[in-house]
């Protein structure tokens, strides 16, 4: 009796103690799952955070922000024609940088409503270089408008059209960087400050809006 009773409580020990390390290693697995699910969701988390910091729309138009030097970058689908081949292609989407963050140009007031026009005339009357700002906001703003389609040039006497034959652009200095409608398809840029790259975006981004609103 003794021996079967000795046996009996050794047995009991060890099914205890089976017991115990099982729910241990439930206690265990659990732990583990519970903790690769917090930092699979926080990981998911973050990545739509970072992605949602990473894009955002200004009216209709989405851009996103980008390792560059102009790191606020759209896309707009245009029929572009490649240089070397000469093939057309249709709804390529062309990419734009923009320097300035296109919800802080706001402050650059745009008075009037953007008309397009297949001729795109700059007349800029003053010195903009403005440490090379001017070259590249002026380059850039020509770019975007060829790619549109229209044609683009220079002409230091040009002034409006009232028959408007072509869309008209002219830089000039101002006491506040502005830009007004001053004719049909007339536009006056002012500038105070060297502004020069904020103006030519501002009138970037609101080509933006009204190419987005057409399509």
């Amino acid at each position: 009796m003794k021996k079967e009773e000795k046996r009996t409580e050794k047995e009991i020990i060890e099914e205890v103690a089976k017991k115990i390390q099982k729910r241990d290693q439930e206690r265990i697995l659990r732990n583990f799952i519970i903790f690769f699910a917090i930092v699979g969701i926080g990981f998911a988390t973050w990545i739509i955070l970072s992605d949602n910091q990473s894009r955002f729309d200004y009216k209709g138009v989405e851009f996103e922000i980008v390792d560059e030097i102009a790191p606020y970058r759209t896309t707009l689908p245009v029929t572009y024609k490649d240089g070397i081949t000469g093939a057309v292609i249709n709804n390529y989407p062309y990419k734009f940088y923009l320097r300035n963050d296109p919800r802080t140009l706001e402050k650059v007031e745009f008075d009037g409503n953007l008309v397009f026009l297949r001729k795109f005339v700059i007349n800029g009357k003053g010195d903009f270089n403005c440490d090379g700002m001017g070259v590249v906001g002026v380059t850039n703003l020509a770019t975007l408008y060829r790619v549109l389609g229209a044609e683009v040039v220079k002409d230091e006497n040009a002034t409006c059209d009232s028959q408007e034959r072509y869309l008209l652009l002219e830089i000039v200095e101002g006491e506040k960087t502005k830009i007004e409608q001053i004719g049909g398809s007339c536009y006056s840029m002012q500038i105070n400050n060297c502004e020069i790259l904020e103006a030519t975006e501002r009138f970037m981004i609101e080509t933006f809006v009204a190419v987005n609103e057409l399509n």
